[in-house]
């Protein structure tokens, strides 16, 4: 079922003489801070003088004039969210109005981190859509992208992010005359299974043959517990890891990507400890508490009493979709943090020291074979049209972020789930490794 073809055989020609294979539509869906931002500004937030308040829509996140020195506090104010616990609602800096769906149904908002910039440095998705161009995908036609807030969870995507990305899949499918395979990234992947299970089984059934999942943290990260307390740079070695704390302490994303209890109880190293406190996966409360930040205890608890935890989520896979797991492990991936002082308000020192485990370099491996472990693989879900198809494979030594580029997982996309033909062309470029070149993956 991986990748569904459909045969078209015209009324005057035998039925063995000609089969037409369809390609099943792609839709890319990226992780944490991979789309594209706009905003528009209308008396916006100045926290200097420079800051412009007033402005039609320009591109926010990311471009490497916002996150320069000068620039980054009006990226912060502008980007940073509050939280309603009264309303459980989220609402965006006044005079700020964001489009967080830029090039909707294309795919300008995951090609390029920065659309302006389309250099080596700046790609994300770049290396895949263009794979899948040299074998006959068509951007915006069969080839799209579905860009979403990163800032939010999946509460508030039930209220705009899911909706279009169910129509944009309904559009592709009707158009193509094929289902549809989704390919998510990082924190696309929960987010991804939590719209599947949206989702009525019959209305998988004919609109989703494939879900892709690259890198999924599917019992968060432990590099999400220090980022309450001294932020994250998200790999922008050029940009200090407190330049964009604010919008992190108080982004249901990060909340929802805190690690599992679940999954993390046993693992006595991964932990946040401080001279008079350690704080394990458990403790998150505890550790936003002794920061005095009380909107992301607000999200947390909310979360949880909603059904919308990441292990609510991820505990068993999409009913009714063959779902293809591909992870990496080998890469150094933080593991504990150990910081000189106590937490308290207004705390922002870096870590003294940091531990170090299995993992892609960003997600623990304890996260990444939580699919595994959890029996994915041998679900059977009583309500689903047809039985969950659950492939796993492993790849040695990729990046998080490589796993959208390299050229093993790009040959297992072709190869294994899009049943693709090799390009018209060929190439002595790095795409084109075969799926044979993938030997370090371990199906399990």
């Amino acid at each position: 079922r991986c990748g569904r073809s459909a045969s078209v055989t015209p009324s005057a020609l035998p039925s063995d003489d000609i089969v037409v294979m369809l390609l099943s539509p792609v839709v890319l869906i990226p992780g944490l801070c991979g789309s594209v931002v706009e905003v528009k500004l209308d008396g916006g937030p100045a926290p200097h003088a420079y800051c412009s308040t007033d402005a039609d829509w320009f591109v926010q996140w990311v471009t490497v004039d916002a996150v320069t020195p000068r620039q980054k506090d009006c990226l912060v104010a502008r980007l940073t969210p509050t939280y309603d616990p009264d309303t459980q609602t989220y609402a965006d800096a006044a005079g700020v109005t964001i489009n967080a769906h830029y090039d909707w149904g294309g795919v300008g908002s995951v090609e390029y981190l920065d659309p302006e910039l389309q250099v080596e440095g700046s790609a994300y998705f770049a290396d895949m859509i263009a794979y899948l161009e040299a074998r006959g995908y068509e951007r915006r036609v069969n080839l799209h992208a579905a860009g979403y807030d990163w800032r939010m969870a999946p509460d508030a995507h039930a209220l705009d992010y899911y909706p279009k990305l169910k129509s944009l899949i309904e559009s592709t499918v009707a158009a193509n005359g094929a289902p549809a395979t989704l390919v998510a990234h990082s924190l696309g992947c929960p987010t991804t299974a939590a719209f599947l299970k949206t989702q009525s089984p019959d209305w998988i059934a004919q609109h989703v043959s494939t879900f892709v999942s690259l890198a999924g943290p599917y019992a968060g990260s432990v590099q999400l517990l220090p980022t309450y307390a001294s932020g994250d740079n998200l790999g922008y070695t050029a940009v200090p890891d407190d330049y964009l704390k604010p919008v992190q302490q108080v982004s249901a994303s990060g909340i929802f990507l805190l690690p599992d209890p679940e999954v993390f109880s046993d693992t006595g190293l991964a932990n946040v400890s401080t001279p008079d406190a350690v704080y394990a996966a458990r403790d998150a409360d505890r550790l936003l508490e002794a920061l005095g930040l009380d909107e992301p205890r607000a999200i947390l608890r909310d979360l949880a009493a909603r059904g919308l935890a990441l292990s609510n989520v991820t505990r068993v896979p999409p009913a009714n979709v063959s779902t293809h797991v591909l992870s990496s492990t080998g890469v150094q991936t933080p593991l504990a943090y150990r910081y000189a002082r106590n937490f308290a308000p207004g705390f922002d020192d870096p870590p003294d020291e940091i531990l170090y485990g299995d993992g892609d370099g960003v997600v623990n491996i304890e996260s990444l074979r939580r699919p595994l472990h959890d029996g994915w693989g041998s679900s059977v879900d009583v309500d689903a049209a047809s039985p969950t198809e659950v492939s796993f494979a492993e790849f040695d030594g990729v990046p998080h972020f490589d796993m959208v580029s390299d050229a093993r997982v790009l040959a297992y996309l072709g190869d294994t789930v899009l049943h693709l033909s090799s390009p018209s062309k060929p190439s002595s470029g790095p795409l084109e490794a075969s799926a044979e070149t993938a030997s370090t993956a371990t199906a399990r």
